[in-house]
């Protein structure tokens, strides 16, 4: 994300429009969690809070998928 952070940034003090989206891959173990598996559940579900936040500050899409994508984007 960083490096298409800088990219987009670029190219809109250019003046050029930017079509992005940021996806990132994680697990539903963020959002069910598993017995003894409360830092693992907690890192998945950073990836997908990062992702969508990331999306508002820059003005993208996201979508942080799960295998089984349940989780949405509010954009």
């Amino acid at each position: 994300m960083r490096w298409a952070a800088e990219y987009w940034r670029e190219r809109a003090k250019a003046g050029e429009t930017n079509d992005a989206r940021i996806i990132n891959t994680t697990s539903p173990s963020g959002i069910y969690g598993n017995v003894g598996q409360a830092n693992y559940g907690a890192a998945k579900a950073g990836i997908a809070s990062m992702t969508v936040i990331a999306a508002m500050e820059l003005g993208a899409t996201a979508l942080p998928s799960t295998p089984s994508r349940r989780l949405r984007s509010p954009r």
